[in-house]
């Protein structure tokens, strides 16, 4: 099931988005990007691993946050050229996990828009942005926890990509050894903007 949200870009146009209502129990947000961006959402960066922290972010509504992803949900991991190095693996002593967002149809600028929570899209900001995509089942069979962790935006976008998968709401190494990057990016394709 899909829902279309719409947003404002820094130029006044809008952009519409397909928010993926992935939760079972029906809710609809009907909340645009935008209002989602302002919503300040915030992820902050850890030096270690805190399961209290991890758990207030995870979905609320429905299944449990490891099933409310369904296998052929389609997720997008953005990042920036500047960090093109650590596109496919934690920043050590910043996160420890890495984030998609359940964004099929998105455009560029959409997935921009929302990352930047309401800050200026510029055209060096776009042109610096690469997205690439995959499916959860994808993540899942190459050894990844897939978890719905939209925050306080209900029924929101985001999910982390855990690793190691076992036990994602009691341990989780940001330091990826490289197999483990590697198998990672072996998970996307890059989208090309049509």
């Amino acid at each position: 099931m899909s829902r279309r949200g719409e947003s404002r870009h820094a130029d006044g146009s809008s952009g519409v988005g397909s928010l993926g209502n992935a939760c079972s129990d029906g809710t609809d947000p009907h909340t645009s990007l935008q209002q989602k961006a302002q919503a300040g959402v915030a992820w902050p960066t850890v030096k270690e691993f805190d399961p209290e922290e991890f758990r207030r972010k995870l979905c609320t509504r429905g299944a449990h946050p490891e099933l409310c992803v369904d296998d052929t949900t389609v997720l997008i991991r953005y990042f920036n050229e500047n960090r093109a190095d650590t596109a496919f693996r934690p920043r050590v002593e910043l996160e420890t996990a890495l984030s998609v967002l359940m964004a099929e149809g998105w455009s560029k600028l959409d997935v921009v828009s929302y990352v930047r929570q309401g800050r200026l899209v510029t055209p060096e900001i776009l042109e610096k942005t690469s997205l690439f995509q995959t499916n959860a089942r994808l993540l899942r069979e190459n050894g990844f926890a897939v978890v719905h962790t939209p925050g306080a935006i209900a029924n929101g976008p985001h999910v982390s990509a855990v690793w190691p998968p076992d036990r994602p709401f009691e341990v989780q190494d940001p330091a990826w050894p490289p197999e483990v990057s590697a198998a990672f990016r072996a998970c996307f394709n890059e989208v090309e903007e049509t």
